[in-house]
This record gives structure tokens, sequence and C-alpha cells, in this order.
């Protein structure tokens, strides 16, 4: 089962029960329905398929807690499914990379990590701006606590967070 199934079928929110009638409908969009209009057909599978993609981030967005609610939820290969599909810069899948960062900003704020600044470690406070727009070039942001290049991090940060099995 995927991270966003589960999402779904663990949420309290009536419109959990759109989900596979949106994916009926975005299969077959004439299903039980006599289409007069041949647009219709369009508007109708076209509505399904954002309810079948968006579906998900919309209830994950209704838990009051969802990293306390959805702890042991996932296992980690779900986990680890969910962020190369979320990170997958081949076929990309906007909706599971918005979930995947919000479900990763989510357990930050959670577990009290906080991301180091990338402002210059000398900067003036008075001139914010420092010495941007002259020729001098130097590293001037600071290390992040997780590579978010690197799927293996996000993996493990959310495996810890929701206590992935």
């Amino acid at each position: 089962m995927s991270v966003e199934q589960k999402i779904i079928d663990n949420s309290n929110n009536t419109l959990k029960a759109l989900a596979p009638k949106a994916l009926k409908a975005f299969n077959a969009p004439d299903t039980g329905i006599k289409i007069v209009l041949d647009g219709a057909y369009f508007v109708i599978r076209d509505c399904a398929d954002i309810t079948v993609k968006y579906l998900p981030l919309y209830l994950y967005g209704t838990y009051s807690d969802p990293v306390k609610q959805l702890q042991g939820v996932f296992t980690k290969e779900e986990i680890a499914s969910f962020v190369e599909r979320a990170m997958n810069i081949q076929t990309p899948s906007i909706q599971t990379n918005q979930l995947c960062t919000l479900m990763l900003n989510d357990s930050r704020n959670q577990n009290g990590v906080i991301m180091k600044s990338q402002t210059p470690e000398n900067s003036n406070e008075d001139d914010v701006y420092g010495e941007y727009g002259s020729d001098s070039v130097g590293d001037t942001n600071k290390e992040l606590e997780f590579d978010l290049r690197h799927t293996s991090d996000i993996i493990h940060e959310l495996s810890v967070a929701f206590s992935a099995k």
C-alpha cells in the first residue's frame, strides 16, 4: 500500500470516500450517466484526475497533528517508495512532491529540527545584503541539517518522524 493510500484510509474526513469513486470516474467518465455534450466527458475525467492526484494532500492537511496521528502507520519501504516518486526528476509528480515537502516540514516542526540559516557567517545586521554585486566570491551558506538532494536523508528523516516499521 502507498503512503498516499494510508493517509486516505486513516483519515476521519468524509471526503476520503471520493478516492475510489474518482478513480472510477477518471477511468470511465461516462459510467452511470448519459453524456450529451462531448466536452462533459473531459470535464468529468479531468475533475476526477485532480481529485485522485490531490485528495491525499488535502486529507493530510485535515489532520490536526499529522505526525502524531500517523505514527507507526507507514513502513520504511512505503516511505522509500514515496520519496523516490516525489523526488524523481525523470517523471515528476508535483502533487507527490508537495505532499512529501509538507510531511518533511511537519516532521521538522514536530521534532524541533531547525534548518540552519543560509545567511553569511559574518553578516552585518545593518547591511543584510553584504557584498552583493561585488566581485568577491565565497561560500556564504551554512550546511543544512539534511541534504535535500539525497533521497536517503529524506527517507531517514520521515521514517524516524513517523516511526516507520
